[in-house]
């Protein structure tokens, strides 16, 4: 039993953490020109829409320093 929790346990600080990069990259929009908005929004929505499925660690992995790289970048323009 304890297995099963300590498991949720680290399940739950992965989505966290997904949840965390999803809220920054919505921030980061407001940063963005005016006619950037809309379309940074819609491909944020449109990659984690089509990664929602993802169980593998490594995959996700992948996609979070996917999403930390476009928050640096932008931070480093």
């Amino acid at each position: 039993m304890v297995i099963q929790h300590t498991g949720k346990l680290i399940a739950m600080t992965g989505r966290q953490q997904v949840l965390t990069l999803y809220r920054q990259l919505l921030r980061k929009r407001r940063q963005l020109q005016y006619t950037d908005k809309s379309f940074f929004l819609q491909r944020v929505r449109a990659e984690f829409e089509k990664n929602k499925h993802l169980t593998a660690e490594s995959e996700i992995d992948h996609c979070m320093q996917k999403g930390q790289m476009v928050l640096k970048r932008d931070a480093l323009v």
